[in-house]
């Protein structure tokens, strides 16, 4: 089994999850990010020893994966999620979305964010059109959440704060 971790640093969250739970040696965790990222992640994965942990900076990897993992990520990154998943042949069939920001109701927009490191360009979809666009590619919403540990203002733009992100199970009804 394949897990595909789009935009995971240097492997934090495999990391963080092998701390609590073993996985099994079928398991491969690879990330998918820069590529100075993806060269860092392979110095750590080395030096820790992690052989489950791989990375690629080629996004069209996500093909042939059971699980598309992302957490905080996709709204820096081109193409879209959806984009990516329809140019699949064979698409990851569970989606685990999380920290995603969203506005519920307008068109969706392109803002800054300050990351504290950095500012990048953020895209905000609107939060039915998201979900629209992955059930057009067969994928059924199983579950979803608030992560209240995430908010966005926008400056002079009080109308487009966002009080918290949100995340997601998306499992691909047509493959069940």
């Amino acid at each position: 089994m394949r897990i595909f971790d789009w935009g995971g640093s240097v492997g934090v969250t495999y990391i963080l999850f092998r701390q609590v739970h073993e996985f099994p040696d079928s398991v491969q965790w690879q990330v998918c990010e820069l590529a100075q990222a993806a060269s860092a992640g392979i110095e750590v994965a080395t030096r820790l020893g992690l052989s489950q942990l791989t990375f690629t900076s080629d996004a069209q990897l996500a093909d042939g994966a059971q699980i598309l993992f992302t957490a905080g990520a996709i709204q820096f990154i081109e193409p879209s999620l959806s984009a990516l998943l329809g140019s699949a042949r064979h698409a990851p069939r569970h989606l685990i979305i999380n920290r995603l920001p969203l506005t519920p109701s307008g068109p969706g927009f392109v803002t800054l964010q300050n990351t504290g490191v950095s500012i990048a360009p953020c895209r905000v979809a609107n939060d039915a059109e998201f979900i629209r666009e992955l059930a057009d590619l067969g994928y059924g919403l199983v579950d979803r959440w608030k992560c209240l540990e995430s908010s966005m203002h926008i400056p002079m733009h009080s109308e487009l704060e966002l009080k918290h992100f949100h995340g997601f199970y998306f499992r691909n009804v047509e493959k069940s």
